[in-house]
């Protein structure tokens, strides 16, 4: 998707979310299969269509969602009202439509508002994916409500969607390096060579965060994600660190255990020892009794056959 570059290595949640296996993941092309309404779920990446526009700023949001399928191996190619849409595919026995609006980026609302229709998506289970110039790149916000932070494409999509429709905004940050009479064309251009590490790891989170909304649902997903990519990365080392130092503990215990265990072995061999030497000096004395006794008992008899010849 990017042209190559220095590859940095991705810190991710190793716990939390697990590739779903072959058979727990698959499509159908029937919008009234699969589970319950409320278990529906529509992800949308805004951006603009067209080859002049795919790796630029304004783009992150058709970016995620093209890394989402191809971790899925999905296809986003159905053209049905007004937007590239994927097949319903099930992530965890719930029912997922991936989508990228292609009326460009202002118009985005009536392309989302159109599919979630289409497909019966409550508006509370809508992922909408968008650049966002507030944030340094690296940084993902997720929230459900608020205004469109003067990003056209959401706004646009909150005014078919209602005001008060509390969706899931996953803002994706690209910073805000240029003076106010370049927005537009910042926006626009590609990132630069030495941010293409920083956005692929970010991509990479984003479609983690996408898995967790769906799978842990708004609260603990924004507690998960609302931070840079460097603090994600510090709180993952930590965690790390954390992990290994409670492996540890259990090893030291473990080790402890199988120390105590031993001895109780040799303690209780000793002991059986012991007594077997105990049993084997009785047996002894027993015998040395009985032999004495039958020497006593050969002697009176001699003497009582002298006294009667």
């Amino acid at each position: 998707m990017l042209s190559k570059g220095k590859v940095t290595t991705l810190l991710l949640p190793r716990v939390l979310f697990k590739r779903v296996p072959s058979n727990r993941l698959s499509s159908t092309t029937s919008e009234n299969t699969g589970p319950p309404i409320k278990l529906r779920y529509g992800v949308f990446g805004l951006g603009n269509p067209g080859d002049k526009y795919k790796l630029t700023r304004h783009n992150v949001g058709f970016m995620v969602i093209d890394k989402l399928a191809e971790k899925y191996d999905i296809n986003v190619t159905n053209n049905k009202c007004n937007a590239l849409l994927s097949n319903c595919w099930k992530y965890n026995d719930k029912a997922v439509w991936l989508g990228k609006p292609q009326t460009f980026m202002n118009l985005s609302g009536g392309s989302v508002r159109g599919a979630v229709g289409v497909h019966r998506i409550p508006k509370e289970n809508v992922i909408v994916i968008y650049d966002d110039l507030h944030l340094p790149l690296g940084t993902l916000r997720v929230k459900d409500n608020g205004s469109s932070g003067g990003q056209n494409g959401v706004e646009d999509v909150i005014n078919h969607l209602g005001k008060s429709a509390k969706f899931v905004r996953l803002r994706f940050g690209i910073g805000s390096e240029f003076s106010n009479s370049n927005r537009e064309k910042y926006v626009l251009q590609k990132f630069t060579p030495d941010q293409e590490d920083l956005l692929k790891a970010t991509i990479e989170r984003a479609v983690l965060c996408v898995e967790s909304i769906i799978d842990l649902g708004l609260d603990k997903t924004m507690n998960l994600f609302n931070k840079s990519q460097e603090d994600y990365e510090k709180n993952e080392k930590d965690k790390i660190k954390r992990e290994k130092e409670k492996a540890k503990r259990e090893a030291a215990r473990l080790w402890q255990l199988k120390k105590d265990e031993e001895e109780k072995k040799k303690e209780e061999e000793k002991m059986k020892e012991e007594k077997n030497m105990e049993e084997k000096e009785e047996e002894t004395q027993e015998e040395k009794t009985q032999t004495s006794e039958e020497e006593e008992q050969a002697k009176e008899e001699e003497k009582e056959r002298g006294r009667t010849t």
